[in-house]
């Protein structure tokens, strides 16, 4: 019997203005490397806040995300870039004690740079 569980993850995707194809772009991305990494098949739950701020709270998703967080629903947080979490340093920190007092990790997930290949 197996005492492994599956990872249950929080995938964040945030932008600044509204941009559905940036968010799915960061959903595939993210949750992709996810399962190609992860040894049994993660649980993903993701968060979407489409067109808002990180210096704000006014977040629905990472509100709702902060919550699960905190009813012990998710063991980690994947993103692309911790200036989607909070973009002021002070507010990272806060936001990390948080995380840290769950037991919640961050995972930063990075898209490989685009090359162009010149096709003969």
């Amino acid at each position: 019997m197996s005492t492994q569980s599956n990872l249950r993850v929080a995938v964040y995707c945030q932008t600044l203005g509204m941009s559905p194809d940036l968010i799915t772009v960061q959903r595939v991305t993210i949750s992709e490397a996810l399962r190609d990494c992860c040894d049994l098949p993660p649980v993903i739950r993701v968060y979407a806040d489409d067109g808002r701020c990180p210096n704000t709270q006014v977040r629905e998703q990472f509100q709702t995300m902060l919550l699960d967080v905190d009813a012990g629903l998710i063991d980690c947080i994947a993103v692309m870039g911790r200036e989607r979490l909070a973009d002021r340093d002070e507010d990272y920190r806060t936001l990390k004690r948080f995380l840290d007092n769950r037991g919640v990790a961050v995972l930063l997930c990075e898209q490989a740079p685009a090359q162009f290949v010149r096709v003969p």
